[in-house]
C-alpha cells in the first residue's frame, strides 16, 4: 500500500540529454522524475515510476498501468496526460488502414494539441546530444534488472501486413495483425 512521494531528479538537465524522464530506485522505494518534463508528460511519467515502486517491473506494463489509472481519474489534467501520451498510437490504426479517416482525424485535432506535440518533439530534438548513450545505459540497466527486452519494452507499435490494395489516393492499405498494447487497452 506504500505510495512514495515523487521527487525531481537532481541532474534533470543531464537526464534530459539522455532522454531519461524518470527513474525508480526499488531498494529505497524512491521514484524521481525530470524537472524538465513538459506539462503534458508529468502525470504519465510520475504514474509510470510509481507503478515500478509498487511492483510493476516491465516498462510496457508500467506504461499500461499508468495509462489505465490516468484514464480512469476524475482529474481532467490526468486524463489529458494519458490521452496525450497515447493518441498517436490510436490514430496510427487509421494511418495504416484508412488514410482518409486518418487525415480527417488529424485535421480535426485541436490546434493546441498539435502545437504541444510539436513543442515537445522540438524540445527533445534540441536535447539530443547524449540520447544514444542514454538509451544504451537504460537498455543495460533494464536487462541487468531482469527485463530481457531492455528498452524495446517501451515500444508501442502494432504489426501489420500490406494487403496489396491501395485507396483512391494511392496509399497502401494495411491489415493490422497485432494491435499495440495501448490499442488493446482502448
Amino acid at each position: 500500500t506504500y505510495s512514495p512521494r515523487v521527487s525531481t531528479l537532481t541532474f534533470s538537465f543531464l537526464f534530459n540529454e539522455f532522454h531519461i524522464t524518470g527513474v525508480s530506485f526499488l531498494g529505497v522505494g524512491q521514484a524521481s522524475v525530470s524537472s524538465k518534463l513538459h506539462t503534458a508528460e508529468i502525470p504519465f511519467v510520475t504514474a509510470h515510476e510509481i507503478a515500478h515502486i509498487k511492483g510493476v517491473a516491465k516498462e510496457d506494463q508500467a506504461n499500461l498501468t499508468s495509462l489505465y489509472i490516468l484514464l480512469n481519474s476524475d482529474i481532467p489534467y490526468f486524463r489529458y496526460s494519458a490521452y496525450y501520451w497515447s493518441y498517436l498510437s490510436l490514430i496510427d490504426i487509421y494511418r495504416l488502414t484508412d488514410y482518409q479517416s486518418y487525415q480527417r482525424i488529424v485535421s480535426s485535432l485541436d490546434k493546441a494539441i498539435i502545437t504541444e506535440t510539436n513543442n515537445i518533439a522540438k524540445y527533445y530534438s534540441e536535447h539530443d546530444l547524449l540520447s544514444a548513450i542514454g538509451n544504451f545505459i537504460n537498455n543495460l540497466y533494464l536487462i541487468f534488472n531482469g527485463n530481457e527486452d531492455g528498452t524495446s519494452d517501451y515500444d508501442d507499435t502494432s504489426t501489420s501486413v500490406d494487403t496489396g490494395d491501395k485507396d483512391d489516393q494511392g496509399h497502401i492499405i494495411y491489415e493490422i495483425t497485432n494491435y499495440s498494447p495501448y490499442q488493446k487497452l482502448y
